[in-house]
């Protein structure tokens, strides 16, 4: 067990085996390799075998003593490994949580303050990490409904209805089979991600407080960075419509291939314009970037389509009559605004082809990349 268990040295707490957090407490305070962790457990086995063999001794066992102190050093050092365990692990889990929460607005019930409790919705939408969700769930006890746009809201969810993935007509209504109408009854509120734009009132957008322990050259600082959380607050008209909202947009803001796409696949980004200010015309600003990569460049070509917003077989939003095609190709840290006409029910695809990841060039993202995009919309 000693030579062929994983002691899961890079993840600290390993919540599935806590007993392991001593030895993480060695990788971590002492610097012991995964080799390292094998010789110690390696000298920990012998020495607690001769510690059980020991009283059994004739010359020990008739020295009464001899026997009740090594019986004694015996259970001094069983007692000082579990407890040593017991505080690496306690710690280790403190630590997460207080990373956890360093991350999350404060007061971390910033919903139930607002609303007084009631119930309310979640709306997001590409949801690879939901830390976030689970909190706001676990502090908030107003938060009733998750719901997503693509299907990636996390489960356990607070109620069966919370796993519905609601439909966008053309006009934005959004539906769903359990909930034809919208909003379900005595919902006024709504959490949604920033990028969602969902006809109502904002109420507020929360801010992270994270603090800053030692400057840009390892000096040591104290500084407090507040900035506005990913998140905002809103009571939402009714029916419940959304006014705009883009797809295929990564947390960090990359593009990339749709989940389980086969190799090769081009990434792909869309943005809806559902409905405008008093249904005026516009402008929607498409920004195309690699700023977020300065290594080695594999050009992108990108293609802009720009037309009508119908809805698809799959009563999703997609693309009817195109109106405007645009083509452009992006290099490593080049950036390019794009501005094409919007008024209600207008749809921007974007593809970027061929992909790169920034493992390929010694990097540790293993996802396939296209580029970072960005959209709004200007009121002329």
């Amino acid at each position: 067990m000693i030579l062929t268990t994983p002691f899961q040295l890079d993840l600290f707490p390993y919540a599935d085996a806590l007993g392991l957090a001593i030895v993480q407490m060695a990788n971590r305070d002492l610097a012991f390799d995964a080799g390292d962790v094998k010789i110690l457990l390696s000298v920990v086995l012998v020495i607690s075998v001769a510690l059980l063999l020991l009283p059994r001794l004739r010359a020990v066992a008739r020295r009464h003593w001899l026997g009740t102190a090594v019986t004694v050093v015996g259970a001094v050092l069983l007692i000082a490994w579990n407890v040593a365990g017991e505080v690496s692990a306690s710690n280790g889990v403190n630590k997460f949580s207080k990373n956890l929460l360093r991350n999350f607005p404060t007061p971390a019930t910033w919903i139930d303050d607002r609303t007084g409790g009631k119930p309310t919705i979640y709306l997001g939408q590409k949801i690879t990490d939901p830390q976030g969700i689970w909190l706001m769930e676990f502090w908030n006890r107003g938060l009733t409904y998750v719901w997503s746009l693509d299907g990636t809201a996390p489960s356990p969810g607070r109620r069966a209805p919370g796993y519905v993935t609601p439909d966008a007509g053309p006009d934005g209504l959004l539906t769903g089979q359990s909930i034809p109408t919208g909003a379900p009854a005595g919902v006024d509120y709504m959490v949604a991600d920033a990028n969602i734009a969902v006809q109502g009132k904002d109420l507020l957008r929360p801010q992270v407080q994270s603090v800053i322990k030692q400057d840009e050259f390892g000096f040591p600082i104290h500084k407090v960075v507040v900035t506005p959380a990913q998140w905002r607050l809103l009571k939402i008209d009714r029916p419940l419509r959304l006014a705009s909202t883009p797809v295929g947009i990564t947390p960090d803001g990359w593009m990339t291939p749709p989940l389980g796409a086969p190799e090769g696949t081009p990434a792909f980004s869309a943005y809806n314009q559902f409905s405008t200010p008093q249904n005026k015309p516009g402008v929607i600003k498409i920004t195309v970037s690699r700023q977020g990569w300065q290594g080695t460049d594999k050009p992108g070509h990108v293609t802009i389509k720009v037309g009508r917003l119908v809805r698809g077989p799959d009563k999703q939003p997609a693309l009817g009559k195109v109106s405007q095609v645009l083509r452009w190709t992006v290099h490593s840290g080049k950036t390019r605004v794009f501005r094409v006409p919007g008024e209600p029910r207008t749809r921007v695809e974007v593809t970027v082809a061929p992909t790169f990841s920034p493992h390929d060039f010694g990097g540790s993202d293993r996802r396939q990349l296209g580029a970072q995009v960005s959209y709004g919309f200007e009121q002329k």
